[in-house]
């Protein structure tokens, strides 16, 4: 029932296009200057917005359809939002299980909409523990897949990703194809610098418990040695059951955590009621699905992020260089 909702919203979504297309963006929109000529690109979720930015610069049309402060998890796109994507040349998703409104809306703009291409394919996906997924959370989450989708963390993926991003733009516009071959080769090596410059550090570091508010760090931890200890499963708009809550704190003080991590985007009421139980503190850990509008205005991007969290990370698992 719920996909033929979807279906009837894609269809008067294209009907109103005509209206909508006059219509300015939101401020929270992120979204490029338009260009006449330009090839149009929608990006799904802030990770690949950002990513395709970085190579496709300033020869394409770029549109991120999560607005800012929006938690991705829970978005589900507008009549207003459908309507601009039937008009793109080219859709990038980050696929596993992170947008599962793609696939609903994907039969009906087969025929007049987008090429539509999977940022993660080729990526071999991490499942999701069976306990977690199914005994954490509290109420339903917008996950069925049973992978996680937050590939982008690990700097290593993250690199494949960006590739797969180069192709499909230089698929739709292979005039510019050096253009956007160049500026992969440059994120690459940004890419390669932040993965050794996460390596290095974590390697020093004393702790390697990383507790969580939502599975989102799974890539990270596989990729450096790190234990993840979420309070909720892979949806973060859940709530951890008592169960899970007593589990965790147990679990902190056998292994004498210090410190909690919270998302700037998820409610970080369950995390503080934790570290207050137990005498610990709370920092961010941002799992960058998606910016609040301080974080846009600040300049924040992808990289940026990815550092910030290095240095809470070493302070939260005592660096000792």
């Amino acid at each position: 029932m719920r996909q033929r909702c979807m279906a009837a919203l894609v269809a008067a979504a294209l009907l109103a296009m005509c209206l909508l297309s006059g219509c300015g963006q939101s401020a929270d929109k992120m979204v490029s200057t338009p260009t006449d000529g330009m090839v149009k690109v929608y990006a799904s979720v802030y990770p690949v917005y950002d990513f395709t930015k970085k190579i496709g610069g300033d020869r394409i049309q770029l549109t991120c359809m999560v607005p800012a402060g929006a938690e991705p998890h829970a978005w589900e796109p507008s009549p207003r939002s459908l309507a601009g994507l039937q008009e793109a040349d080219l859709f990038i998703y980050n696929g596993a299980g992170m947008e599962p409104w793609v696939d609903k809306v994907a039969g009906a703009l087969a025929d007049r909409g987008p090429e539509m291409v999977v940022a993660t394919t080729g990526i071999e996906l991490s499942t999701l523990e069976p306990a977690t997924h199914e005994h954490v959370e509290k109420g339903h989450g917008h996950h069925h897949t049973g992978y996680d989708p937050h590939v982008w963390l690990d700097p290593v993926l993250a690199r494949t990703m960006a590739q797969n991003i180069t192709r499909a733009l230089v698929e739709v516009d292979p005039g510019n194809r050096e253009y956007y071959e160049s500026n992969c080769q440059v994120f690459v090596r940004q890419l390669k610098e932040l993965d050794t410059d996460y390596r290095e550090a974590l390697e020093q570091c004393q702790r390697h418990q990383l507790v969580v508010t939502h599975q989102a760090f799974g890539y990270l931890a596989r990729r450096y040695n790190l234990e993840q200890v979420p309070l909720m499963g892979i949806s973060a708009e859940s709530e951890p059951t008592p169960t899970r809550l007593a589990e965790v704190a147990r679990f902190c003080q056998e292994h004498d955590v210090t410190y909690i991590f919270v998302e700037k985007l998820v409610s970080p009421k369950a995390a503080q009621a934790l570290a207050r139980e137990i005498g610990a503190e709370v920092l961010v850990l941002d799992p960058i699905g998606g910016l609040t509008s301080e974080q846009i205005q600040k300049g924040d991007d992808y990289l940026s992020l990815m550092k910030a969290n290095l240095e809470n990370l070493k302070k939260a698992l005592e660096y000792r260089p």
